[in-house]
Order: structure tokens, then sequence, then C-alpha cells
């Protein structure tokens, strides 16, 4: 830190330096001057109310620091003189009044101009990093098609020039191949620099989706720097190590070339993709799609020429019976996979390299829903040439058991079941012309309200039962609506959990959206929406208001003496437990219960937490984990007899009075924040 000393020299080195530069300044009048065409994307994103600022800062104090000018060649009558550093001071001088304003005029070449441009924009706070990719790329030595051609420098060199790394350099200049929607989300905020850094790595026809898919987010708030780098690599980038197709293949899709040599592998750009684990990562999921039907299309051509048995429609339907994992990757009917390692055979090998020459007749697989191709035998016959060269003891292949069967029918049959009655279900409704009022309170209500709750996170859930004015949490819609038997509750408790998940804000946004939710419900109950959200704008700016003036206020008040430090006091001598106050158990009597009969809920239900007294030891519990009057038995949590330890015993429903909640042990419960 700085002492005052060395702080006035440093300010009188500032002012003779200032002075110096005004004394070599020449005044050359305002309309002599014209911005420089290379600071286009900068001037148009300079905001009048600042220019109107440093217009009324040079009213008082002048232009402390003259602009940097250097002479062009135009006709008489046009400007003579092109901004290089300044635009601000000269875009202000004439709101300020002036006609001439001081000038530093320098003999510069384009690239000299522009570079002393990037030299002073660079130090700027408020630069955006796609203005400062536009600098740099006006500096290269060979810019793209349209941009002025100029003597300019590498992307190394112009690291090592302004001090910068390759990897940064090579990421900002990346940022020009966003597309214009790219670029307005980026200079609208909606986009974080390494978001937008992501995003203007993929292929431009995957930009504007991505983009999309990111700002609409996880229930409607935008991804997170992390959630989008997940959402990217798992969406668009594909391991080229599990590509079914030989990666170094020129001809197999002559327009894209060799994987080992595309612009598009992480691994030939490892500046750009520093943050990407694996060099062999596709970053283009359509050539790739394109790569592997094309390699189909190689396969089923090569094996009509050799007169292999190709498999494909409906038969192919027949041996891939199901579809979750969305390949051929798991059991075939009568079939299986050369290329993979078996299930039911202790080897690392796969079953090409088990068989060997002795393989039986290869037949070609088309997936019937992705048309990936591969290579199948029956299985039968290879289980047999396994077993006759020792591999396996048995030729029988077991993929599953007789009960895993008779498991799989069951489930079927059931679904099935389910189907029918469902469809049954909603013809009586139709016949019906629909459900009445009850009929909605009773079956639909309840079942929308526990879909809702299982729909919110924990602090959404905390948020609804803090509008529904509950002082501890329930956990659980049941526990909400225990005492509230009528559908008034339901509609109460549906209308707090719609509006939960905008009562919340997020640290990372600067400018929260109006709750729209909340807006539309006030405007249907009779609101006006106009007052409403100039409520909302007086409420945020007299919070702000408040915050300066409190401000204000404690840098004007004097500061405080600081008090003389007081002695501490001795310790106060530490009393033995009362083991007997500590001991709940043997005084249930003490306790305030409700009623002498049994104090169960109405919906018949137990749930964590909650505290009851068991009638047949005299003891005051709690209740582990959740359960209801029907059942056999409830969990209780108990503390011993000689007040130090806890056990866990098991009752009868019938045996447990329910406490009232401010009714809890004197001494402290090891209690578990979740069941077991």
């Amino acid at each position: 830190m700085l002492t005052t000393t060395q702080q006035t020299e440093a300010a009188q080195a500032a002012d003779t330096q200032a002075n110096s530069a005004l004394k070599d300044a020449r005044l050359l009048a305002i309309t002599t001057i014209q911005p420089s065409p290379y600071n286009k994307t900068r001037s148009e994103r300079i905001q009048a109310s600042w220019l109107e600022q440093l217009a009324a800062s040079i009213k008082t104090v002048g232009i402390m620091q003259p602009i940097v000018v250097r002479p062009i060649q135009a006709p008489a009558g046009q400007p003579q003189f092109e901004i290089v550093a300044g635009e601000c001071r000269w875009r202000s001088a004439p709101l300020a009044g002036l006609t001439v304003i001081p000038a530093m005029v320098k003999d510069l070449s384009d690239l000299e101009a522009r570079e002393m441009m990037v030299m002073e924009n660079t130090h700027r706070n408020d630069l955006h990093p796609l203005e400062e990719a536009e600098a740099y790329e006006a500096l290269l030595l060979d810019p793209p098609k349209g941009k002025p051609r100029l003597q300019g420098y590498t992307p190394d060199e112009l690291a090592a020039r302004f001090g910068k790394s390759r990897t940064y350099i090579y990421n900002r200049l990346k940022l020009l191949d966003l597309l214009p929607e790219g670029r307005k989300a980026f200079y609208a905020g909606d986009l974080s620099a390494s978001t937008a850094q992501m995003v203007a790595r993929m292929p431009a026809h995957y930009q504007l989706e991505a983009i999309k898919r990111m700002k609409q987010g996880w229930g409607g708030e935008p991804m997170s720097t992390r959630q989008a780098a997940e959402f990217i690599q798992s969406e668009y980038m594909l391991q080229l190590g599990k590509a079914p197709f030989k990666i170094t293949d020129e001809s197999l899709l002559p327009e894209a070339g060799s994987c080992r040599a595309c612009p598009k592998r992480t691994g030939a750009n490892p500046d750009l993709f520093n943050d990407v684990k694996g060099a062999d990562v596709c970053t283009d999921p359509k050539c790739f799609s394109a790569k592997k039907e094309a390699h189909a299309a190689r396969l089923l051509a090569q094996a009509k020429d050799e007169g292999l048995k190709i498999i494909q429609g409906k038969e192919a339907k027949a041996i891939k019976t199901h579809n979750y994992g969305g390949d051929l990757n798991g059991d075939l009917k009568g079939y299986v996979r050369l290329d993979k390692v078996h299930h039911n055979i202790d080897s690392a090998k796969p079953l090409e390299k088990l068989l060997g020459k002795d393989a039986p007749e290869v037949a070609l697989l088309e997936d019937p829903e992705t048309h990936e191709v591969i290579k199948v035998v029956k299985t039968t016959e290879a289980m047999q040439i396994l077993k006759d060269k020792g591999i396996v003891k048995s030729a029988q292949a077991t993929s599953t058991s007789a009960a895993e069967r008779n498991k799989e029918k069951r489930r079927k049959a059931d679904m099935a079941w389910r189907n029918e009655v469902a469809r049954d279900l909603l013809k009586d409704v139709v016949k019906r012309g629909g459900l009445d009022d009850d009929e909605v309170g009773v079956l639909v209500l309840p079942e929308i309200a526990r879909l809702l709750w299982k729909r919110l996170g924990s602090e959404d859930c905390k948020r609804v039962e803090k509008l529904l004015g509950l002082e501890h949490q329930v956990g659980s819609v049941d526990a909400i609506l225990d005492d509230s038997p009528d559908d008034s509750r339901y509609h109460e408790l549906l209308m707090a959990m719609l509006l939960a998940p905008e009562l919340s804000i997020p640290t990372y946004m600067d400018k929260a959206d109006a709750p729209r939710v909340m807006i539309d419900v006030a405007v249907h109950f009779g609101y006006d929406e106009a007052a409403l959200l100039a409520e909302r704008q007086k409420e945020i700016k007299g919070a702000t208001e408040i915050k300066k003036a409190k401000a204000q206020a404690e840098k004007k008040k004097p500061a405080a003496k600081k008090a003389p430090a007081a002695k501490k006091a001795a310790p106060a001598a530490k009393k033995p437990p009362d083991t007997k106050a500590a001991v709940d158990e043997k005084k249930p009597a003490d306790l305030p219960l409700p009623h002498e009969g049994p104090m169960v809920s109405k919906s018949g239900r137990f749930w964590h937490g909650q505290h009851v007294r068991v009638k047949s030891a005299k003891k005051v519990g709690q209740v582990l984990g959740t359960g209801n009057k029907e059942q056999e038995s409830i969990k209780v949590r108990l503390r011993s007899a000689d007040g130090k330890d806890f056990y866990d015993a098991v009752y009868a429903p019938g045996e447990l009075d329910v406490l009232p909640d401010q009714v809890s042990p004197a001494a402290a419960w090891p209690f578990p924040k979740q069941p077991y």
C-alpha cells in the first residue's frame, strides 16, 4: 500500500504528464474529426446516458486528456482526421457546448492505429469479450474474407504482444463464430462468457438449438455454466473411440475426410477445448451420424457381395425385442453379437475372438430404429462351439432364468390389465359427462397435490409450508391436509405450490423478470396488473435508496472510540447434571397431555419426528419413519431408564398417544433428520 507521500508524488507525476500532453496537443475543430471504422461495434454500444454524464464532467473540469487522431486523405470539406483513442470525449464535447477539442495528431498506419485502439480498449473494465475478439481479429496476419487486410500478426504473436496466453487469444477469436442470434444473446446477458464460448465451438447448425435449450434450462430457470457444460458434452459431443467405423477412413464420407484431421475433433484444437477430457471427442453429431449411416450402408453392400444373410425390417424387430438403451447392446432373441463380451462367459475377450476360425455362419443385423449394422451368429451354434472348445460347460445360453421369465410374464399381464381398466374408466367419465365437484375433490385434487409436491424441490416445499402458516416442516401432502377434510385446503395448497417457485430469485440473476404466474392469478382475482407492477418497482427502488442512505449515514458518523477491554470473569463452577430432570420417562405425569384417550390424526397417519406417548410403558418418544393405524407396528425412539442412552422399539398404533407439537422431551434428542 502506498504511503501518503508516495500517493502525492504519483498524483503530481500524473498531473505533469497530463499537462505535458495538453501542451503538445492541438485544438482541432470537432467537425474536422470522424470516428474510426474499426471501432464501429463499440461506437454502437455507447449509451447516450454515459455521454451526457461525461459532458457534465467536461463542463465542470474540461477535457483533462487530449484525444489521439491521425491524418487521413479526404476530399475538401470532409473530415481530415480519424479518431484513434478518445471517441467518447469527442462525442461528449458538443453536448458540453465545445466546438474544438484538444488532440494529439500522430502519423499512424492502419495496423499501428488499430493496435493502439486495441491497447486502449483491452484495459477498459466495460469492454465486452466480443468487442475484444473483433479487435484481435482485425490485427491478424490473414483475416477472414471480407475483412480489411493489414500487415498483422499470427495468434501466437498477438498473445505475446498483449501479454495474454495462447489459449486466451484463441478462445476470444472463437467467439466470432457465434451466429448473429448468439451474439445478440451474449450482448443481452442471456449467455455468460463461458457459456458463449462453449456455444461458439459448436457447428453453426446446432447453435440456435443449444442456446434455446440452455435459456429454458431446468424447470424454467436458465442453466448455470456448469450445467451448460454438462449439457453440451452429453448432447453434442461423441467419443470417437466408441465409433463403429474407422475414424481415419477418408473414403467413408469424402466431404468430411478423416476424423483424425478434422478441426471439429477436440484434439485438433487443444487450446479451444482445454476443458474437455479426451482428445478423440467429436463435436459434430450430424457428421458422426452421417458416417455411421455410410458405414452401415457399406457393410450391407459388402454382405450382399459375399452372400451373407442380412436381417432387416420385421425380422430384425422380432430379434431385438426391446428398445431400452437405444442400441443393440441388450439381449437379442436367438442371436448374439460377435464384437462384444458375452455376459455369461467368464472371459474378457469378445465372442469373435473366442470363436476364431470356428465361428458359425455370420449374419448382418440392422437395428430397426437406429439402423446400426452389426455382425451376429445364432446363439445355439456359438455356445455349442464354445462348449466343444472347453470354454463353457453347457451349450445352453442362460441369458435369463425361468424365474426371471415368469416374472416378466407376470409383469406384462399386470400392465395389460391396468391399461384395460384405465381405458374402461375413461369411457365411464365420458358417458357420465365428466366428474362432479365432489368426485374432483375426493379423487382428483389429492392426487394432483401429491404429484405437484413430488415435483417441487425441497426449498420450494419449505416455502409452501411457510405460505400455509406451518411452523415446522411436515414433509408430506397428507400431513398438511390432515386437519382439513374439505376441498378449500386442497385449493389453498395447490395455489401455494403454484406460487412457491416464483418466491425466490437466484443470486446470479442481475435483474429478475416479473413473477408471471403470480401476476396472472392476481389479475384473475381482480387485481390491477399495472398497479401491481408499479408497486413492485417502487419496492425495489425504495430498497436500493434505503441502502444508499444508510451507507452515506455510516460515512458521516464519527469513528467510535474503542472501550477498554473488560476483564474476563472467572468461569462459574459446573453443577452436576440433574439426572431426574433429564430423564423424561421417569416423570410422564409432568407432560401436559391433551386428553386421556388416543390422539391419532384424522387421516390415521404417523409421520417422522412426531411426538408420541407409549401408554403401556408410560414413556415419551418420537416416531421413526412414517405409518398409519392400519399397520401392525410403528417404530419409536425412546430414552433409556438411566437417561444416558437411546433405543428404538416397535409398538402397535393403538398403544401410542400423539402429543401436541409443543410437548417434547426436556433433554436434547439425537434424532435423525431423515427416516432410516
